[in-house]
C-alpha cells in the first residue's frame, strides 16, 4: 500500500473517531500535499469497506504543537464544508422537486 493511501486511510479513521463521516473534500483538506482525486476516492472506498483499515498504519494521532492552531482552523473549515455540502444536497432536492411540478 502506498504512503498516500495509508495517509488517506488514517485521515478517514481520525475523522470517523471524531464522529464525522469522511468525504473527499475533507480528506483533500487534511492532506499536506496534492493527491490525485482517484487515489482519494480509492482510499475512501477502501475505508468504507473496512473502517478499521489504516488504524495500525499510523500511531501519531496527537497533532504536533506547532500545528495546533492550523489544525483547529482546518477542522473548523472541514465542519463548515460538511454543513455546506448538506445544505447543497437539500437545495438540489428542492430544485428537483420544483422541476417536477
Amino acid at each position: 500500500m502506498t504512503t498516500d493511501l495509508q495517509t488517506i486511510l488514517h485521515i478517514c479513521q481520525r475523522l470517523s473517531k471524531k464522529g464525522v463521516e469522511p468525504t473527499t473534500a475533507m480528506i483533500r483538506a487534511k492532506l499536506d500535499r496534492r493527491v490525485p482525486l482517484p487515489m482519494i476516492i480509492q482510499g475512501l472506498k477502501r475505508w468504507q469497506n473496512d473502517p478499521q483499515a489504516g488504524e495500525s498504519d499510523h500511531h501519531d494521532d496527537a497533532p504536533q504543537s506547532g500545528h495546533n492552531k492550523q489544525s483547529d482552523a482546518q477542522e473548523a473549515l472541514l465542519n463548515r464544508i460538511a454543513r455546506l455540502e448538506e445544505e447543497v444536497k437539500a437545495l438540489q432536492a428542492e430544485v428537483a422537486a420544483l422541476k417536477q411540478r
